[in-house]
C-alpha cells in the first residue's frame, strides 16, 4: 500500500528495527516531519469522511490540539451507532480525578455533534502544530502505551496555554485496543498501573485545582453536566420559606441553567446528596447531614428575610451564584442575603 501511495504523493517512510512505543515512534516522526502541522494517527483508524479540512480550520492560534469523535466499529444492521469518544473528561472516583472517554449524555447532545472544548482528547487521531508539539516536549516516553496523550494534552493546556478541541461534527472508526490485542495481559496490566501512577503523581493536584474552579463556571463540556444545587428545608418549614426556596431555585434554573433539587428534612431520601455540588440550607436546616460524594461540595446557610417577589429571587440567585464560586476555597460559609 505504501509503495502505491509513494508513487502518487511525497511520502517518506521511516523503517524501524523493532516495535517501539507509540510515544517514541510519534516523537521520531514529528522530529523528521517537514511540514508545519503534524497528525498523530493510529494504524487502525478508518475515516468516515474528509476530516482534515475542518481539523486544520479549527487549529486556530489559541487552539493547540484538535481531536475527533470516534466509534469503536461499524455496527451490525440491528445495532445503533454510538460514539465511545467525544473527548476526555476527569471523573471523580472517590480518590482522584480519573480520565475517562466522554460519551454523549442527555446533557451532552449538542456537545456530541459539534466542535467542543475538552480537557483532553485521545491521540489515536490528533492534529497539532509541530512547533507546539516540540515546545511542550512531545509525548513523554516514560508512558508505555497509555496516558501519553493525556499527559501531552495537559502540557499543552496547562503549560502551553492552548485549548483542546474535539471535532464532534466529524468522526472515524477506531476499534479500541485492536493494535495491542495480542499483547500479554499481565504485562499490559502492569504497564497500565505504572502509567496511571505516573500521570496521577504529575497532574492529580493540578487537575483537582482546575476542576474546583470549573464547578460553577463550566458550560458542560468540562464536566459533562450543569452545576447541581440542593435547597435544604428544615422540619416544619412554613409556606413562606418553601416559596422563597422555590423562587430562588427557579431563578437559578432560568438565569444559569443549573439543576435544582429540594430536600425536606426527615422526608425519605433527604440526606442523599449524590450529584450535588452545593447544599443551600434554609432556616435551621442541618447542612452536614446531607451526604454528598462530589469532591468540592459547598454548603451555605441562606438567611431568609421572608421576601418572595420574583425580582428579589433573581437578585438572590445571582448573589448565591457569586458566593458559591467564592466559597469553593473554604468549603463551608455563611451566606446572608
Amino acid at each position: 500500500m505504501l509503495d502505491r501511495w509513494e508513487a502518487k504523493l511525497p511520502l517518506r517512510r521511516i523503517m524501524r528495527d523493532a516495535n517501539y512505543s507509540y510515544s517514541a515512534s510519534c516523537n521520531l516522526g514529528v522530529r523528521e516531519a517537514k511540514g508545519e502541522l503534524v497528525l498523530l494517527l493510529n494504524n487502525d483508524v478508518v475515516f468516515r469522511e474528509d476530516v482534515l479540512t475542518d481539523m486544520v480550520r479549527y487549529l486556530t492560534p489559541d487552539v493547540g490540539i484538535v481531536g475527533l469523535k470516534q466509534y469503536n466499529s461499524a455496527p451490525l444492521p440491528e445495532e445503533v451507532l454510538r460514539p465511545y469518544h467525544i473527548g476526555v473528561r476527569w471523573i471523580w472516583d472517590g480518590h482522584w480525578f480519573r480520565p475517562r472517554h466522554a460519551i454523549p449524555t442527555a446533557s451532552d447532545q449538542l456537545i456530541g455533534v459539534r466542535p467542543a472544548y475538552f480537557p483532553a482528547v485521545t491521540a489515536s487521531v490528533m492534529l497539532c502544530r509541530k512547533a507546539d508539539y516540540l515546545a511542550v516536549g512531545g509525548l513523554d516516553e516514560a508512558f508505555i502505551y497509555g496516558h501519553e496523550d493525556l499527559d501531552f494534552c495537559c502540557k499543552m493546556r496547562m503549560d502551553g496555554g492552548k485549548a483542546i478541541v474535539s471535532l464532534n461534527n466529524h468522526s472515524a472508526f477506531h476499534p479500541k485496543n485492536s493494535t495491542r490485542r495480542g499483547a500479554d495481559s499481565e504485562t499490559r496490566a502492569k504497564q497500565g498501573k505504572a502509567n496511571e501512577a505516573l500521570f496521577r503523581d504529575r497532574w492529580g493536584g493540578r487537575i483537582a485545582d482546575e476542576y474546583r474552579g470549573r464547578v460553577f463556571t463550566d458550560d458542560g463540556s468540562y464536566r459533562g453536566r450543569a452545576p447541581a444545587v440542593a435547597f435544604g428545608l428544615p422540619v416544619g418549614a412554613d409556606e413562606a420559606l418553601l416559596a422563597r426556596a422555590y423562587a430562588i431555585g427557579e431563578a437559578m434554573v432560568a438565569r444559569f441553567g443549573w439543576k435544582v433539587r429540594y430536600l425536606l428534612a426527615e422526608e425519605p431520601g433527604w440526606t442523599n446528596g449524590e450529584g450535588i455540588d452545593a447544599v443551600l440550607g434554609m432556616g435551621d436546616f442541618p447542612l452536614e447531614t446531607v451526604k454528598a460524594p462530589e469532591p468540592f461540595v459547598v454548603r451555605l446557610t441562606v438567611e431568609d428575610d421572608g421576601a418572595v417577589a420574583e425580582t428579589v429571587a433573581e437578585t438572590v440567585a445571582e448573589t448565591v451564584a457569586e458566593r458559591l464560586r467564592a466559597a469553593l476555597e473554604t468549603g463551608v460559609a455563611k451566606l446572608g442575603v
